[in-house]
């Protein structure tokens, strides 16, 4: 029986598909490409006519007197990520201007806001000459980044400016300042640069700093205290070396939070060389804040801080324990109306005597 095989039609036309695949396909490109405007016009005295390119140097350019304007847009756009956007016009003026500006600026929305990148000049070049402005690091219109549908949506503008503001006081000397210079726009375009892959700026961080030359610890040996108003506790700071050649590190301390009244902490010693000790005391007086508070202590050397948290919490003051008579002796019958009574030390500010009669 003859076998009649159709693989190879079949390979045929995959090869076909995958061509014709190809062809449709649309290639990101690199390159350079100026485009010039298809659309021009303006108002006030401003004429477009064929203010567009590519340029010809006709007479018949737009032209635009005094306070004038001519925008140039309808940019055809092609493929590639943009790398560079240069925008200019090509124009020359009748007359030479003393003072009197010319600006080349440019707009995505129609003319609502303008670029913040913009080029100003005193016209007086009588010859055809093109003006060009880089707006590529200018991201103030386009959301931070441009591409093809910015470039679609360029007019570019030039102005022609009076120098002098105008008001109805001055109108007869706003007229004579005027420079009376026609300037005249032959061609608007855009040069675009535009690379196969997107363009990144590379974000570099910046180098660690360098390792320090020595470093120690800083611990309290009590870390939780409790005093009583009017008194006094202390806890041992340990302030150790851990490694390098010891330098002096200076002890401090700061309250975390608020501070409480009539607690004053003090440091003693307060500074030293690892690895060595320093007393941290605490000190209230009678009207001092009742609660918990925390204390911390830094120690510095150079750039290095390091850091510890004593809790200290204070209390009212207990009353004192019953104090114990220690002369004449409890009970005694006494054969003088003058005794005299002495008892164990308290801490009390008055005292009450009771005698049996």
């Amino acid at each position: 029986m003859r076998r009649v095989s159709y693989r190879p039609t079949v390979m045929v036309v995959g090869l076909l598909l995958a061509v014709f695949l190809l062809g449709i396909a649309t290639p990101v490109s690199a390159g350079s490409f100026t485009k010039y405007a298809t659309i021009a016009a303006g108002e006030g005295f401003a004429s477009p006519i064929n203010a567009v390119g590519p340029p010809d140097g006709a007479r018949s350019e737009g032209w635009m007197g005094s306070e004038g304007y001519l925008w140039g847009g309808g940019f055809a756009t092609e493929s590639g990520y943009i790398t560079k956007v240069v925008i200019g016009v090509i124009y020359r003026v009748d007359i030479p201007a003393v003072d009197d500006t010319v600006t080349l600026k440019y707009s995505l929305d129609g003319g609502a806001t303008f670029g913040s990148t913009k080029l100003t000049w005193v016209p007086g070049d009588t010859a055809w000459v093109e003006k060009t402005l880089d707006i590529t690091s200018d991201t103030s219109v386009n959301g931070g980044s441009w591409d093809w549908n910015d470039i679609s949506n360029l007019k570019i503008f030039v102005q022609n400016t009076v120098v002098g503001p105008y008001s109805r006081e001055n109108e007869d000397e706003w007229f004579l300042n005027i420079d009376d210079t026609t300037v005249m726009v032959d061609a608007f375009f855009v040069t675009v640069i535009t690379s196969e892959t997107p363009t990144t700026t590379p974000t570099t961080s910046p180098p660690p700093p360098p390792p320090p030359s020595f470093d120690f610890s800083i611990s309290a040996s009590l870390s939780d205290l409790t005093v009583q108003r009017s008194g006094s506790v202390s806890t041992e700071l340990n302030v150790n070396l851990v490694f390098g050649i010891p330098q002096t590190v200076l002890l401090s301390g700061v309250w975390v939070g608020t501070p409480p009244e009539g607690v004053f902490p003090s440091l003693s010693p307060p500074s030293g060389t690892p690895s060595f000790s320093s007393t941290l005391t605490f000190s209230t007086t009678p009207e001092a804040t009742v609660g918990s508070f925390t204390y911390q202590v830094k120690g510095i050397s150079g750039s290095i801080v390091r850091t510890t948290n004593v809790s200290i919490t204070v209390t009212e003051l207990a009353p004192p324990a019953a104090p114990t008579l220690l002369s004449p002796d409890d009970g005694v019958v006494l054969d003088t109306v003058t005794p005299t009574f002495d008892w164990a030390d308290v801490v009390a500010s008055s005292y009450n005597l009771e005698i049996a009669t």
